[in-house]
């Protein structure tokens, strides 16, 4: 059972499906397997967004069918006919689960960014303790970056790119102001970057309600909005205590 690999993201990861998916339906071809489950778990909360795997679907389903991994002609043809998506995009939007270690976690986490406390910072200081760590996470912000005005994404994902980016921006930021006592830096972190980051964690939680509501029952919304009420309340404090530090 190989999976499509959506948990512990928003988007999934088509880097690791690949790797995974074509040698287990060789695999099963040699063997004489009848039939393949391509899972989708709902890890941690269950909160990829609707629609994200369906291009990885598409691709699982045409290379368990005998087409080649790399017909992507093909799959953009199936994803638009069936669900009027793009496949080069998709893959794009994937491009935010990029690996870049060989243990866990490999990648800059989506879900580590957005929970991590803005004060403690420590899914972002670990990152950067890690072999070559400084620059997968400059790495991997600008692949946010490209991401942040895409027309062809759903909202609630821009929405996310949107946080993820001034996230990791604030972090950077707030802990080099902060070692150099650089107040200007920080009065502005605390008067205008951190209000900009709130509103924009407010936009991204109230789209992934609209999408949650749209698709799934309710049960299970609740875990996910606990969370974020959470980190909105420590961005609150982040600039409080930034505030009383001046």
């Amino acid at each position: 059972a190989p999976g499509i690999w959506t948990w512990y993201h928003f988007w999934y990861d088509h880097e690791k499906m690949r790797k995974t998916v074509v040698p287990c339906v060789e695999g099963c071809r040699k063997a004489g397997c009848a039939e393949i489950v391509f899972t989708m778990w709902g890890d941690h909360g269950g909160y990829c967004l609707p629609d994200a795997e369906l291009a990885g679907m598409t691709f699982a389903a045409g290379v368990a069918w005998g087409e080649s991994p790399d017909a992507a002609e093909l799959y953009q043809a199936t994803l638009r006919a069936i669900a009027g998506m793009d496949y080069g995009a998709s893959l794009d939007f994937a491009k935010m689960t990029k690996h870049y270690w060989d243990e866990w976690p490999d990648m800059v986490l989506e879900e580590n960014t957005l929970y991590d406390d803005p004060l403690f910072c420590m899914s972002y200081n670990n990152y950067r303790a890690r072999t070559n760590g400084v620059a997968a996470v400059e790495d991997h912000l600008r692949i946010l970056e490209g991401l942040r005005n895409r027309k062809d994404a759903p909202p609630a994902l821009v929405a996310l790119v949107n946080v993820l980016a001034r996230k990791l921006c604030y972090q950077r930021d707030v802990l080099a102001a902060y070692e150099a006592k650089d107040f200007t830096t920080l009065r502005a972190i605390a008067k205008k970057r951190l209000p900009d980051l709130i509103r924009a964690f407010d936009k991204f939680d109230h789209l992934f309600r609209e999408d949650w509501h749209r698709t799934s029952k309710p049960f299970g919304l609740e875990v996910i909005q606990i969370r974020n009420a959470g980190q909105r309340a420590r961005l609150v404090e982040a600039a409080a205590r930034i505030n009383e530090f001046l």
